[in-house]
């Protein structure tokens, strides 16, 4: 095909409309079927075509949206080919129709969890940011959370009556407030404090004349408080305390303990072992029967006598056993011999001292003999009688 003809911006002007008589000369401009052609050649019934030799097309102009598709393959009718031009349309609109449907199934959710979320959030912090009207009461209530380093504790508040302050300067004086541990080291608060000669017009007041030096918990689980007279007073004072305070959220069991009337109960001390619960392993030891189980294991557990070297003359090594000691044919060969300082032995989860225990293990092949000694002086596969009875009686079994 020829080169494009760059014409640039210009007004084209056919001669006319082409026909098979139409002599056409070089550079002529023709008309046919709605489309402008050059002529590159003369020539005389040559139907126009950009072909490149004879004719090139300028511009096709009047052509049909429909014809120009039926050109670009389309095999349809023109019906067939303006129903194709809906469909997509119809088939937008129907997804539209299903979003929106979807839209209105879902917003009423959504919004009512938003507005729900927001009408939590503002409660809270309403909360935060009202003050509560102070009740004055003995009667305890709750006033809040704590909630710090992920933790999450109640808070609770009430009042309590402090009778004849101290009244010299410098005098304290200890006052139980509860007969619970409060606080649980984590959290206590003097809302307020107010102190005052009692009720009357004349009436005076010395709220700032005293400072709470300290909180504590006493041996009876009592809640303690401490304070310090400023200046000294003439008259009696009383004050009235606000305290807000976390609680422990455990059990305080309480029990009674009766004693024989010839006891002075002044002189027993109780003391109670911590529960430990940090027990994160378990341990366990096997020792084949070529060792011996009671000269290295169990004597040992048990604080009993251990020979740590026994060699014969001939070079034979025992094992210490049950019956050994005391024999002067065997101890003879002893040495290194002592008694371990304590038993060997743990705690369990109330701080209750366990030994460990130990035991040994059935020989089947052993066990057709029909006749087992009662003692023995040497080390064998299976228990004696003397041994059974050792083993059982120590704690360890």
């Amino acid at each position: 095909m020829a080169n494009d003809i760059d014409l640039g911006k210009i007004s084209i002007t056919p001669r006319g409309d082409w026909n098979n008589k139409t002599e056409v000369e070089y550079n002529d401009i023709w008309r046919y079927k709605n489309a402008k052609y050059l002529a590159l050649q003369d020539s005389t019934g040559v139907v126009p075509a950009d072909d490149g030799v004879y004719w090139y097309e300028l511009s096709s102009q009047g052509k049909s949206a429909y014809q120009q598709a039926v050109d670009n393959g389309f095999p349809g009718s023109e019906e067939e080919w303006l129903q194709s031009l809906k469909q997509p349309a119809l088939d937008g609109a129907a997804r539209a129709d299903a979003a929106v449907a979807n839209m209105d199934k879902r917003f009423p959710d959504e919004i009512s969890k938003i507005q729900s979320s927001l009408y939590n959030q503002l409660s809270s912090d309403l909360n935060d940011k009202v003050v509560k009207p102070l009740v004055i009461s003995g009667t305890e209530q709750l006033a809040g959370q704590y909630k710090m380093n992920g933790e999450v504790i109640d808070i609770y508040e009430r009042s309590v009556s402090l009778s004849n302050l101290p009244k010299a300067a410098g005098e304290t004086k200890d006052y139980v407030i509860a007969d619970e541990p409060l606080g649980f080291g984590t959290y206590v608060n003097v809302e307020s404090f107010v102190a005052s000669t009692g009720k009357g017009l004349n009436k005076e007041f010395f709220n700032f004349n005293y400072d709470i030096t300290r909180f504590y918990i006493n041996s009876q689980l009592q809640t303690c408080v401490v304070l310090k007279c400023r200046n000294t007073v003439s008259e009696e004072v009383n004050g009235l305390m606000h305290i807000q305070y976390c609680k422990f959220w455990g059990d305080v069991v309480e029990f009674d303990i009766t004693l024989p009337s010839s006891v002075n109960k002044e002189a027993i001390s109780l003391e109670i072992p911590p529960l430990k619960y940090n027990k994160k392993m378990v341990f366990s030891y096997i020792t084949d029967d070529s060792y011996a189980i009671y000269q290295y294991i169990f004597s040992l557990i048990n604080k009993r006598y251990i020979a740590k070297r026994f060699k014969l003359p001939d070079d034979r090594i025992l094992t210490w056993h049950l019956g050994m000691q005391g024999d002067p044919q065997i101890e003879q060969y002893v040495s290194d011999a002592y008694y371990p300082e304590k038993p060997a032995q743990c705690t369990d989860g109330a701080g209750i001292k366990k030994r460990y225990a130990t035991t040994v293990a059935t020989w089947p092949d052993k066990l057709k003999n029909q006749y087992i000694g009662q003692d023995f002086g040497y080390f064998l596969p299976w228990m004696s009688e003397k041994e059974f009875k050792l083993f059982l009686t120590s704690g360890s079994w």
